[in-house]
């Protein structure tokens, strides 16, 4: 961390609280004092101004020692950024003829886990993700749980299984959050979470359909040592065209 930071800081909290504030205003008090009934010599001025330089300097080591503790653990704490966005036709074996047959579109967004320093401590675990859909205007429709892709291929969309939850590593593998299915031929497209799959055949639950139009999309994850939320904008255009997400994440 940059000195002069530090050093910005530590004035900085002489003055955060009001209580800070008072304790100051009694210490110049206190000094003044001093100066006036106390102080009769050159000499004793000396030794009060180096008593004073002393504490001064001990608080500031003090604090320095503290705020590098603190920094050393901010950057090698997770920190989950926004990679990219995944979209793909998924397929499923033919009761019919050999081979798999086309069903629906997913659409995944990827995340990656970037610490400043890579430590035991860095690992984004018991991560969830609450994805919440609002309109054009930002009025909520809905939200819901989406779902982690146990991924079978690091560098596509595929996948052998959902989670509700999952660590993420700094290892530079992506986690895929897939959250929404869309069928080509229809307007709607449908979240992709759970309660959706389980109380369908399809994924094309009625509470979870999204009808053609532009809406505002939020992603919080949460987790130990994870809590950040990603906004985004989502289109849908509709039979034949594929979704579209974008990211307006400001730290983006």
């Amino acid at each position: 961390m940059d000195e002069r930071q530090i050093i910005a800081d530590f004035f900085r909290a002489l003055f955060d609280t009001t209580l800070a504030v008072v304790l100051f205003i009694l210490d110049v008090i206190g000094l003044l004092a001093v100066a006036v009934w106390v102080i009769d010599d050159l000499s004793e001025a000396l030794v009060v101004g180096v008593f004073l330089a002393v504490i001064l300097v001990a608080s500031y080591l003090l604090f320095r020692k503290s705020r590098m503790q603190v920094a050393r653990y901010e950057d090698s704490s997770p920190r989950i950024v926004y990679f990219d966005t995944q979209q793909a036709q998924m397929y499923h074996d033919s009761p019919v003829v050999s081979g798999k047959t086309p069903t629906y579109q997913i659409l995944q967004v990827w995340f990656e886990n970037k610490p400043r320093i890579r430590g035991t401590s860095s690992v984004g675990r018991n991560v969830t993700a609450r994805v919440t859909l609002s309109d054009e205007h930002g009025s909520r429709l809905f939200d819901y749980h989406g779902q982690w892709a146990k991924s079978n291929a690091p560098d596509n969309v595929g996948f052998d299984d959902i989670l509700d939850e999952t660590d993420i590593p700094p290892s530079g593998l992506k986690a895929k959050l897939i959250i929404a299915l869309k069928y080509p031929i229809d307007d709607e497209c449908y979240a992709f979470s759970r309660e959706a799959l389980r109380s369908t055949v399809d994924g094309r639950s009625e509470r979870f359909a999204i009808a053609p139009g532009t809406y505002k999309l939020k992603i919080r994850l949460a987790g130990i040592g994870v809590d950040r939320e990603f906004a985004f904008t989502l289109e849908n255009r509709g039979s034949g065209s594929p979704l579209m997400l974008q990211s307006i994440d400001p730290q983006m």
